[in-house]
């Protein structure tokens, strides 16, 4: 039928020794370093992040609905209040900020706004560290803060 001659195994050659072969799980691991510490907090710290993440999503989709009020809920308004409500005066909404103004407003500028605030007559000499040119900004700041108080009503 066939061929049942067995061939010897090929022999080793004399420089390489013989050692056991271990399993893998006896393998000894990697010595702990800084970067395979860091690595592994950087791990923990992405899964922490991924479950906030998700826990957020969960409540924005299922739960916020649920629970905030809806913009149709508060459009709607009894027919008898509406007399009530031509009567009152609603607050005016203050002006939005300009973007051209800074965030910090230097001492200068206050000292320059109350100065253009007091009538002529009342007025002293002008503040000496304000500029002679007063950037536009000024302007806008000043007409801003001005909105601002006509919208508080004061």
């Amino acid at each position: 039928m066939g061929d049942d001659t067995v061939t010897a195994p090929k022999e080793r050659p004399p420089d390489v020794a013989e050692e056991p072969l271990r399993p893998i799980s006896s393998v000894d691991p990697p010595p702990d370093t800084p970067w395979r510490r860091a690595r592994r907090y950087g791990r923990r710290l992405a899964a922490t992040a991924a479950l906030v993440g998700g826990l957020y999503v969960a409540y924005a989709y299922a739960l916020a609905p649920v629970i905030a009020p809806s913009e149709e809920v508060e459009a709607v308004a009894p027919a008898e209040d509406e007399g009530a409500a031509a009567q009152a005066d609603p607050t005016p909404e203050p002006p939005p900020r300009p973007e051209i103004v800074p965030e910090r407003i230097p001492q200068w500028a206050w000292a320059l706004n109350e100065w253009h605030s007091t009538p002529a007559e009342e007025r002293g000499p002008r503040p000496e560290d304000a500029p002679r040119r007063v950037p536009q900004w000024y302007w806008e700041w000043r007409e801003w803060r001005e909105g601002l108080a006509a919208a508080a009503g004061t």
